[in-house]
């Protein structure tokens, strides 16, 4: 296509995609964003949850972070180095990421272990950290 077009084509394929989601999620003020890199998806979604949970995280950086240190939980089905990946990404050091175990029984193998989860979230909330975010599947890793 020429680029008018594409651009056209595009831009209504976004705002189509995105008037579903919200509509389907029922979050009425939504993006969509795409990456052909499918982990930057997820590092732009940690940096607004970053920003969200500590408002002054743009002005002062890493010293907002400091007196109450973030934790990320990534489910221990996800693809290997996701983690680190997220992490040197946001430019956080690795004791701020949190492996949650699966379950394995009944031929569950990536089901996360939802009561070491919530043990995992109240030892850091007991500890002085702040969770922040969330990484598990719907289905399994590969889809």
């Amino acid at each position: 296509l020429e680029p008018y077009h594409l651009k056209h084509f595009t831009h209504k394929i976004l705002s189509d995609t995105t008037m579903w989601l919200s509509r389907l999620f029922r979050f009425p003020d939504t993006s969509a964003f795409f990456h052909e890199e499918e982990r930057e998806g997820l590092v732009r979604v940690c940096r607004l949850a970053l920003h969200q949970r500590y408002p002054k995280f743009a002005s002062d950086g890493y010293e907002a972070l400091y007196p109450r240190p973030p934790v990320f939980y990534v489910s221990a089905a996800c693809k290997l180095g996701l983690g680190q990946y997220l992490c040197a990404q946001l430019g956080l050091p690795l004791s701020c990421l949190c492996s949650v175990p699966v379950k394995t029984s009944y031929g569950l193998v990536h089901k996360m272990d939802v009561v070491a989860l919530e043990k995992l979230i109240e030892d850091d909330k007991s500890s002085g950290k702040t969770p922040v975010l969330i990484v598990a599947y719907a289905g399994t890793p590969i889809v």
